[in-house]
């Protein structure tokens, strides 16, 4: 074991005597082989013998073929402390290895905590491990355990132990270790020599950083392109081929993430991958069905597992037996994912009987189990093979990429076994291939061009006056925006969805959808409609983002793309560059678009800004045979063309969970000016969870919520409606037992605006103050706003909990409230006010209806004399003190 100066640091220097770090001695040089870079130094200190010798650094640790170690220390901190890794005995030298350095998989286990929650320490100490050297580092020699390295060097070699190793045209493994701005992405070759080669930036996704962009510590293969042994300057470029036709890489990729899930589930104690299981039924949501097992793990504990929608039968019931196979574990909290194969359902007695297919599905057609980044787990004959999801490690993909869970696949009919589970590859692996390398090389889908084309809005007036950027002026507005027929439909040129505006010297200014004030902005409705009802023929005043000089037989005008939402007027000042359209895009994003017109090959074109279009697949979509011109909808990115500056989506309304689902979430977010959290779906889109979403009593709500914060434990959760704020769109969520609890409320739950009555007495907590405005939520998503002469407005802060009545609900959906009395003040704090000390507050408060009736019940309760006992005496228990009456009355 390691002592505990060793473990603070790891010196590669050996001394004759005891030394500790940080001492300050004087040597002098006795001896220098350059044949073998040795220094040999002498200890000049006259506290310490003159004959010591202290030994040069160590060589570095070559090799070829990968070599065992015996693990000596899991160092599992945070990873701020950078000491993050495994050391690893290999003779008399140690070797570090970081995490980033453990996995072959794009989405490793390794990063998605502490290595300590991943790695049991007394599970690994003292275990052999396979290691490929690597370079040294600030005196530390360093290694990898990447398991398709390791194959590679046992079943292809060739790791290069010196620069003469390594000879033009060869094909190699190495790990990403930076990306340098204007150089390229180095990559270390293992084997120990550190040589490090380049690969131009230009060479990977034309350049740009983004989904395609390769990451640190990411496993690649790469061809030697040139080489310069003096310099040590080597450029490598990426290989998309294999060295061998006996080493099969998506099979080795796929025998390298299953290998690395099997070793982390025997070490956690849980059941193996394709293993049958059984248990009952605890829990059956929308999305996930949870079940006890009768297998423990190696702490002796109940395991827990759940199944994916699509991998459990809708009709299920709690306490149900079933049975099961092991599909997958989820780190760090080591869950087990599993696939449903037989239950029994619990009506009227039992009844057996295995899960019902569908129709089209027969016994041997292979079914999609869960989709990961880098393997698959498909449902065969009763039985689960995993294959490989991408066919290279330069391959970066994206989950949307993916096939879809329950879809049928096509395996190439070659099974192979590994330490009993079944591997297979996909049919068509060669073409996945190909389009793999033109995905990560580029196709000139990442470089938009410039273009030149001018269009010209007809009918607007021509004029020369100038305005400046992200100036506020005054406009008039005068209609829909017309495109000529014959205008080019050139990126940023060829909105229809937008509103023309007269500005002064004869300006034109154009006010797209995506920018009117966020009120007009309600999905489902027609935003333009509704603006240009109540302004039409009115002037307005706009923010200035973009300008554009644009020529019209031979006299010059321009045009100006506006906008009137209110976060960008109010943050021009502190923040110019979020003054603009929108620009950059995510797969997974949930986005707002608005119907334009039909495109060719049945799609339906939606535009999300001025510049960038949405395509909808007609025939995926339901009820959107011919949609309402300028419809506002929300939809789900699932492709990117930044060339053509548009995005494939799916509406929104067409995918899986619904309102009203049902669903697993867990913690993402926490803020508390006002207190809220945002948490990730299992849909994979985000849901805003505030206190009138929990409980009905809001003191138990931030106690839960706070619990969520820190336990980030799985929490069951209903879905009502998205809700747009800005150009995001998220989910506004409940509890699952908020949403159930109907009787006996403490504050009921306010779904919507149709929920609230005028007159009706209510509570909620203050969400937004500013200026002479104040929000205060009365229910998920559901904001009411106080009346302007409002007595109690001076006295209120953010997260203050209050009574209120209701006074109005207008035509367009405001509900005017105002304040009865402050119930709490700042209830994230729990500084309860005093009935006193509220009505001696130099600040004018109202009473709360039903103080009488609160001062009545306590009169009720019966003054009862002191009998005498020893209340400290432990003969008494909690339950027999509670049986004698009215005990506490006075307390």
């Amino acid at each position: 074991m390691l002592s505990e100066e060793r473990k603070r640091f790891l010196s590669t220097w050996k001394f004759e005597i005891e030394l500790i770090v940080g001492d300050s001695i004087n040597v002098r040089v006795v001896s220098v082989d350059e044949e073998k870079q040795r220094i040999e130094l002498a200890i000049a200190d006259g506290n310490l013998p003159v004959n010591v010798v202290v030994k040069a650094k160590e060589a570095s640790i070559l090799s070829s073929t990968a070599i065992n170690g015996e693990v000596e220390y899991v160092n599992g901190g945070k990873k701020k402390s950078g000491g993050e890794g495994i050391i690893v005995n290999v003779g008399s030298s140690s070797l570090s290895i970081s995490p980033s350095l453990l996995s072959d998989s794009l989405d490793s286990p390794f990063n998605t905590g502490s290595l300590d929650e991943i790695i049991p320490s007394k599970s690994l100490i003292g275990q052999e491990i396979p290691i490929i050297p690597l370079g040294d580092q600030s005196g530390l020699h360093r290694g990898t355990w990447k398991r398709f390295i390791v194959e590679w060097a046992s079943k292809v070699g060739g790791m290069p132990t010196k620069m003469e190793d390594i000879k033009s045209g060869m094909i190699i493994p190495g790990v990403v270790s930076q990306r340098v701005v204007d150089y390229g992405y180095t990559v270390e070759i293992p084997g120990g020599t550190g040589i490090v080669g380049r690969i131009p930036l230009s060479a990977v996704n034309e350049g740009e950083s983004g989904e395609r962009a390769l990451s640190i510590g990411q496993t690649v293969v790469v061809r030697v392109h040139t080489i310069e042994v003096t310099k040590k300057k080597i450029d490598l470029a990426l290989e998309w081929s294999s060295p061998s036709p006996s080493f099969n890489i998506p099979l080795e990729l796929v025998r390298s993430s299953i290998g690395e899930q099997q070793w982390l589930g025997e070490i956690h104690g849980l059941p193996r991958l394709g293993q049958k299981l059984s248990g009952v039924v605890l829990q059956v949501l929308d999305d996930v069905c949870l079940i006890k097992l009768t297998e423990k793990n190696r702490e002796g504990k109940v395991i827990t597992a759940y199944a994916r929608k699509g991998n459990f039968q809708k009709e299920m019931k709690k306490d149900s037996s079933v049975s099961a196979i092991c599909i997958d574990y989820v780190w760090p909290r080591g869950e087990v994912e599993v696939v449903i194969i037989e239950g029994e359902e619990k009506k009227d007695g039992m009844k057996k009987g295995p899960m019902k297919k569908d129709k089209k599905e027969t016994s041997s057609s292979p079914r999609i189990l869960i989709t990961r980044r880098d393997y698959m787990a498909i449902l065969v004959d009763g039985g689960v093979v995993y294959t490989p999801s991408r066919s290279t490690p330069n391959h970066v993909i994206n989950r949307d990429e993916l096939p879809s869970v329950g879809s049928s696949i096509v395996l190439s009919g070659k099974v192979e076994e590994m330490e009993g589970v079944k591997l297979s590859e996909r049919e068509g692996e060669e073409e996945r291939l190909e389009k793999a390398k033109k995905e990560m090389e580029g196709n000139g889908r990442n470089m938009p061009k410039k273009t030149t084309t001018k269009v010209v809005i007809e009918e607007a007036e021509i004029g020369g006056s100038h305005v400046k950027k992200f100036g506020i002026y005054k406009g008039r507005v005068e209609g829909m925006v017309v495109l000529p027929k014959d205008a080019k439909k050139a990126a940023g040129e060829r909105s229809r969805c937008a509103i023309v505006l007269k500005m002064n010297g004869g300006v034109v200014g154009r006010l797209h959808i995506s920018e009117l004030p966020t009120r007009f902005l309600v999905e489902g409705s027609n935003p333009i409609e509704r603006f240009l009802a109540e302004y039409q023929h009115r002037t307005i005043h706009v923010l200035v983002m973009t300008l554009k000089h644009i020529e019209v037989d031979g006299k010059k005008s321009i045009v100006c793309d506006v906008t009137m939402n209110e976060s960008k007027v109010a943050n021009v000042k502190k923040c110019k560059k979020t003054v603009d359209v929108r620009n950059k895009f995510h797969i997974g994003d949930i986005i707002p678009v608005f119907y334009a017109d039909h495109g060719v090959k049945g799609q339906l074109v939606y535009e999300v800004n001025s510049r960038w279009r949405a395509l909808v697949d007609a025939s995926a979509s339901k009820n959107e045979v011919n949609p309402d011109f300028g419809v506002m909808k929300s939809a789900k990115v699932i492709a990117i063309n930044k060339q053509s500056m548009e995005v494939i989506v799916v509406l929104v309304e067409n995918l899986k969970l619904q309102p009203g689902s049902v669903c697993t979430a867990r913690f993402h977010s926490f803020s508390l000016a006002p207190i809220k959290t945002q948490v990730s779906i299992s849909s994979g889109e985000m849901g805003l969870l505030t206190l009138t979403s929990i409980s009905d009593d809001f003191e138990k709500a931030v106690k839960k919520m706070k619990e969520f914060k820190e336990s980030k434990e799985l929490m069951y959760i209903r879905l009502l409606a998205h809700h747009a704020e800005g150009a995001h769109f998220q989910w506004i969520v409940v509890s699952k037992e908020r949403s159930a609890k109907k009787n006996g409320v403490k504050d009921p739950l306010i779904k919507s605006r149709d929920d609230v009555k005028e007159g009706s007495t209510l509570r909620g907590f203050v969400s937004y103050i500013k200026k002479d405005e104040v929000k205060i939520e009365i229910g998920p998503g559901v904001l009411a706003e106080l009346i302007e002469d409002s007595e109690m407005k001076d006295s209120l802060k953010v997260n203050d909990l209050v009574s209120l009545q209701v006074i109005e609900v207008n035509d367009e959906g405001e509900i005017i409230v105002d304040i009865e009395d402050i119930v709490q003040s700042n209830i994230g704090e729990r500084k309860r006010l005093s009935s006193t000390a509220t009505d001696s507050s130099d600040s004018p408060r109202k009473k709360v209806k039903g103080d009488g009736e609160k001062k009545k019940i306590v009169k009720e309760k019966k003054e009862l004399s002191d009998p005498g006992f020893d209340w400290s005496s432990s003969a008494f228990s909690m339950d027999a003190m509670a049986e004698i009456g009215g005990i506490g009355a006075k307390m």
